[in-house]
Parts: C-alpha cells; structure tokens; sequence
C-alpha cells in the first residue's frame, strides 16, 4: 500500500463440505502484528459508514462478510507518508 506500515493481507480460505477454514492470524507468518493491543469486532448494516479513528497502535481489520471500503491516514508527522 502507499503507506508505510500499511498492509493488505489475503487470507488462504480452504473449503469443504462441512463449510470452510480460514486462518486468520499466525504470529509466525505475520510478525509486523505481534505486538497486537486490541482485537475488535463489529457489524454494520448496508450502507453504513463509521467514524473514522485515530490510535497509536497499529490496527487489523477484516471482512468477514460483504464488501468494505476502509480509508487509512497516515498522522504520523515523522513519516514520509505523512497525510
């Protein structure tokens, strides 16, 4: 992504007759999350925009059903991708 320190992470989804698995995480395969402060969930209906949040920590998110359109800034003023 045209951040710095942003990501975008596909996730392998194995499907079979019982339904499906998907891994979400593994500390192995994505250390850049390590040190992970928070893990959220929410649930939107259609044509629903939330507010847009400022942390100091790093943030992962996911689409579990759907579509989404997420929108990062970057206000860190030290960083060369700064607004």
């Amino acid at each position: 992504l045209d951040i710095i320190g942003a990501y975008l992470i596909e996730c392998d989804r194995f499907p079979d007759d019982r339904g499906c698995f998907q891994e979400l995480y593994r500390d192995e395969r994505y250390p850049m999350f390590q040190a992970c402060k928070q893990i959220s969930f929410s649930s939107s209906k259609a044509n629903v925009i939330r507010g847009i949040h400022c942390s100091p920590y790093g943030k992962l998110v996911s689409c579990v059903k759907g579509k989404i359109f997420y929108v990062c800034v970057d206000l860190r003023e030290e960083s060369p991708t700064f607004k």
